[in-house]
């Protein structure tokens, strides 16, 4: 039967797969969905193999009813990029595929099967290898507004005890994630960069270091105008309070994460707000090197000569009188 039906695809679909509205024999579907939902527990390869090639074609066509086969074909794909034998053949079939997450019914309760298997990807060294790992890693956090926060505690969990490889492969892919998301979805994401900050400044010393970690990517396009304005928005509160309270290492996490994205200035202030905000928080740092507590007072000295190295051209003459 799987031969038959590859056979059929290659000669029939294949060469009409761009045509517009194609229907499909109601027969070669109803023989695809039998064979479709015995595809994980075949246990020839051969056969399986066929199968979800049949299922490729079908869901890459432009075929009347190819909605009903964009599962099968997921979840094969999924299955492999998890399973020893999988590689990054299965990986570049499922990036060439990922439009058809989108397509999904994600308030089904069918869909819970593919999301327990997402969250399993995302946390397999495996996956997190392959070059197309944070395109899909950005893909899963926006898909669906029900999977984000998914998305996310798997993320969270996996941070305190994943390579540096993987924590670079979750960075770019929440960075990507957000910067191609609209509302509401960008406004879901924004809650995980702030749970991240957070994170950076109240953890240990260890868990705020991973933390900054996952927002290195953040980071690095700081100066960026949209991603700016964010880190204005989310870190702000977050900072500012920080410093001020009695807990030493506290403090210290959040002079580490100062150093990564300053200066916090709005793109919409004018220039004389600009430059008010700006000798605020060259204060800050002035209060950091005079902290009480050793250990800041150390990370302020670095912080500082870091800031100054980068920014040393846009430091008003009598701040550094």
């Amino acid at each position: 039967v799987a031969s038959l039906l590859a056979v059929y695809a290659d000669v029939a679909l294949l060469p009409s797969v761009d045509v517009e509205s194609h229907p499909l024999p109601p027969s070669f579907c109803e023989t695809l969905a039998s064979v479709q939902e015995m595809l994980l527990t075949i246990v020839d390869t051969g056969t399986q193999t066929l199968v979800a090639h049949v299922l490729e074609v079908v869901a890459s066509g432009k075929f009347d009813g190819r909605e009903d086969f964009f599962g099968g074909i997921l979840m094969f794909l999924i299955c492999n990029c998890l399973s020893s034998k999988g590689g990054g053949n299965d990986m570049a079939r499922l990036y060439r595929l990922r439009h058809l997450f989108s397509e999904l019914d994600w308030e089904h309760e069918s869909i819970e099967s593919i999301k327990m298997q997402i969250r399993r990807c995302i946390a397999h060294v495996g996956f997190l290898r392959s070059s197309h790992s944070a395109d899909l890693v950005a893909l899963f956090y926006a898909v669906h507004p029900s999977f984000t926060k998914d998305v996310h505690e798997t993320i969270k969990q996996q941070v305190p005890v994943c390579r540096a490889g993987s924590l670079k492969t979750y960075s770019a892919g929440l960075l990507k994630a957000w910067k191609t998301a609209e509302e509401p979805m960008k406004g879901l994401l924004q809650d995980c960069l702030q749970d991240w900050a957070a994170l950076a400044v109240r953890s240990s010393r260890k868990g705020a270091e991973r933390a900054r970690s996952m927002l290195e990517e953040i980071h690095r396009n700081h100066l960026d105008e949209d991603v700016n304005d964010a880190l204005c928005k989310l870190y702000g509160p977050i900072l500012w309070r920080s410093f001020k309270v009695a807990n030493w290492q506290v403090r210290e996490n959040a002079a580490r994460l100062f150093q990564y994205s300053f200066p916090l200035i709005p793109s919409d202030f004018g220039i004389a707000e600009k430059e008010q905000e700006l000798a605020k928080q060259l204060k800050i740092l002035k209060d950091l090197l005079e902290d009480p507590a050793e250990p800041i007072r150390r990370v302020a000295v670095s912080v500082t000569c870091i800031i100054l190295k980068t920014y040393w051209d846009m430091m008003p003459p009598g701040e550094m009188a």
